[in-house]
């Protein structure tokens, strides 16, 4: 899944310690925030460090639509519940089973 959305590498987590095996990344992104800094760099090196938080506004919200519209990004929905179904789906996600989004459909 994470190939087709342009990954150049892929570590199955639950089967590979990423920092076990000693590789070093460019440019890292961690979405969930499991990991501490310790385990991702040493004091002896010249890695920099940086936070980076999301604060969406409007003209990127728009930019994203576009891009969206256009067929150039897709989120990857690994399953959608109807609304009756909000409880599982929440647990899903919280157990952190979900390799994708969840989305939880609501039909008016």
């Amino acid at each position: 899944m994470v190939r087709t959305l342009g990954a150049d590498a892929v570590i199955d987590y639950t089967k590979e310690d990423f920092v076990s095996r000693g590789a070093r990344f460019a440019l890292r992104f961690d979405t969930v925030g499991n990991r501490a800094l310790s385990d991702l760099a040493s004091l002896f090196t010249r890695q920099k460090l940086k936070t980076f938080i999301v604060s969406p506004n409007r003209a990127d919200l728009l930019a994203l639509n576009e891009l969206g519209e256009a067929g150039k990004a897709k989120p990857f929905i690994e399953r959608r519940f109807a609304l009756n179904e909000a409880a599982e789906a929440l647990r899903q996600v919280g157990e952190g089973h979900a390799r994708g989004r969840v989305v939880i459909q609501i039909v008016v």
